[in-house]
């Protein structure tokens, strides 16, 4: 029979007193907290077209390129807002300023003006339209650069040994429950359904594999 070891956990309890004026401080924090953490849009997502760009040598890399195009509306009872929009994204390179436009359904011209530095403790980025949005359709496009993740979140690498005592790899998605941002740009929270048309290009060497219907493979 092999040794057993007995851990014990020992935790110590200090208990103080909180002064009043800290205490009224201490909520007003917290709620502050919890308040940034959520979107708080005008907006609502209905339709993201995401294209997931897997380059030959994906395995070393360990990175992968994206371009995800989200259509939106104000929501119900919004008829016009200049309110920033705000993102959910969390280890994510834009591809510069050039590489994020904000256009309306009927009209090309970019209504995107700044674009806020990503918070990576918020785990969001802020975009301010340069122009008030209306009752209409909006076409947020964004082009950027990530790392697969490494902790079975997200857009994933794992790998294991074949037959042949050869490496083989899978890169797989898992999104709930606030893991999607680490694999594109999006609205992240579960109250913002939307429909979802999604690509994957990779070597040929590779097959995708989707729980959706497949509509056309080239």
């Amino acid at each position: 029979m092999s040794p057993t070891t007995n851990i014990v956990a020992v935790i110590f309890l200090l208990v103080y007193t909180i002064p009043s004026t800290e205490l009224k401080l201490f909520h007003r924090r917290s709620a502050l907290t919890a308040i940034d953490y959520r979107l708080n849009n005008d907006v609502i997502p209905t339709t993201y077209n995401l294209e997931l760009i897997l380059d030959s040598g994906f395995e070393k890399t360990k990175e992968f390129k994206g371009r995800v195009e989200i259509t939106f509306s104000l929501k119900p009872g919004v008829v016009r807002t200049f309110k920033p929009i705000k993102l959910h994204m969390k280890n994510i390179t834009l591809d510069g300023h050039h590489g994020i436009t904000l256009r309306s359904m009927y009209d090309n011209t970019n209504l995107l003006g700044n674009i806020s530095k990503p918070n990576d403790q918020l785990e969001m980025i802020i975009l301010q339209p340069r122009e008030m949005l209306t009752n209409t359709q909006y076409i947020l496009t964004i082009l950027y650069t990530a790392s697969f993740q490494s902790n079975l979140q997200g857009f994933y690498l794992s790998s294991y040994l074949n037959g042949d005592k050869n490496t083989e790899w899978l890169a797989t998605t898992q999104f709930q429950a606030t893991h999607a941002r680490k694999a594109f740009p999006c609205f992240d929270e579960p109250n913002l359904k939307a429909v979802f048309h999604i690509t994957i290009i990779h070597p040929k060497v590779y097959h995708a594999l989707s729980n959706a219907d497949v509509q056309s493979i080239s």
